[in-house]
């Protein structure tokens, strides 16, 4: 894990960002974290002046088989029990979604993914904010796919950025607005590109 601040205050208007990653958290700090899934995120210079912003930033949710079938039999929230504590004590979580939801094919791993319709909803439980659709794998169900999944996430209340609906203009980038603990605001704007969609066009 590391973490950093980002203290251009001309640029942010005196707010410092602290990104985060979660992976390799201090030992010591472990077993709170398994019992507190309030727990805040700690950062270097966190008691520096100013106000600050927390973002936990983690790779792609990429479901092969095996994760698939864990979460069909145990529930997708389930695959996201070990992470939750992270996600929910930042001020915005943000992941990579690479896959489709379409929900009347199978479910699917590589070389094309398409998850359950419960995947989102359980993304935006484990605490999610925004999600990125815009990678290698965002055309494996075809643009139908790219609607669908669009339906699903928008029907679990995430934002997100990277793809469009057939016939609609969307920008690679999308507008947070974010709120710490003690209410101060920023905004933060995020974008989303691929190198290709593994040959498959839209």
């Amino acid at each position: 894990m590391f973490a950093f601040e980002d203290r251009r205050r001309k640029q942010w208007g005196g707010a410092a960002l602290a990104v985060l990653l979660p992976w390799g958290v201090a030992s010591q700090r472990a077993k709170a974290v398994e019992t507190d899934l309030t727990y805040p995120l700690q950062a270097p210079r966190a008691c520096a002046q100013g106000e600050h912003f927390s973002l936990v930033a983690v790779g792609d949710l990429l479901l092969h088989t095996n994760i698939q079938n864990t979460g069909e039999k145990r529930g997708y929230p389930y695959l996201f029990d070990p992470t939750r504590p992270y996600l929910a004590g930042a001020d915005v979580a943000y992941a990579n979604f690479e896959g489709t939801v379409m929900p009347k094919k199978p479910l699917s791993s590589f070389p094309s993914f398409n998850y359950s319709p419960k995947l989102p909803g359980a993304v935006k439980g484990a605490g999610f904010d925004v999600v990125s659709l815009s990678n290698n794998h965002a055309l494996d169900t075809g643009m139908e796919g790219v609607d669908t999944t669009l339906d699903a996430i928008d029907g679990a209340a995430l934002l997100h950025h990277g793809t469009a609906k057939q016939g609609q203009k969307h920008p690679p980038y999308v507008q947070v607005p974010v709120k710490n603990a003690k209410g101060a605001e920023l905004k933060l704007g995020l974008v989303s590109l691929t190198f290709g969609t593994n040959n498959t066009h839209d």
